[in-house]
């Protein structure tokens, strides 16, 4: 077994958690911004409405996930050494000081694979499993 790179746990805060959008939040802007385009054109009240309430529900979904991550401690765990084409096993141990749970927190490692799921209940500790295919010899640092 290889040493883990970094033995310092991260806590999450709201300068550590970046939220980027997908391609359903990036079509779900658009359409925001053609139903403010419509409100324009027609001056149509409830569709002016219909725009502002979507446009805050997408806002404070943000805002809700940012507040869930927020306090949660994760730290690289050991995983074991492997060849080129190989699949790499990434163990992360999340932490949860709080004394809330945590429902749905999912984790992966880049744009491909699959997403981990799982709740972290309050003053628990939790080993996940991450899954990559490492294509090439290189050493695999998760800061």
């Amino acid at each position: 077994m290889s040493s883990p790179t970094s033995t310092k746990p991260i806590r999450l805060s709201y300068r550590h958690i970046y939220i980027l959008s997908t391609k359903r939040g990036l079509g779900f802007m658009l359409l925001l911004t053609l139903l403010l385009l419509i409100a324009f054109i027609y001056n149509n009240n409830l569709v002016y409405l219909l725009c502002f309430l979507l446009a805050s529900l997408f806002f404070i979904t943000i805002l809700h996930t940012v507040n869930s991550l927020q306090g949660l401690r994760v730290k690289a765990g050991q995983s074991v050494d492997i060849f080129a084409g190989e699949l790499a096993e990434n163990i992360l141990i999340v932490d949860n000081p709080d004394r809330t749970d945590h429902y749905s927190v999912q984790f992966g490692l880049g744009w491909v694979g699959r997403l981990c799921s799982l709740l972290i209940l309050r003053s628990n500790k939790v080993s996940v499993s991450v899954w990559r295919n490492e294509l090439k010899s290189s050493w695999l640092v998760c800061d």
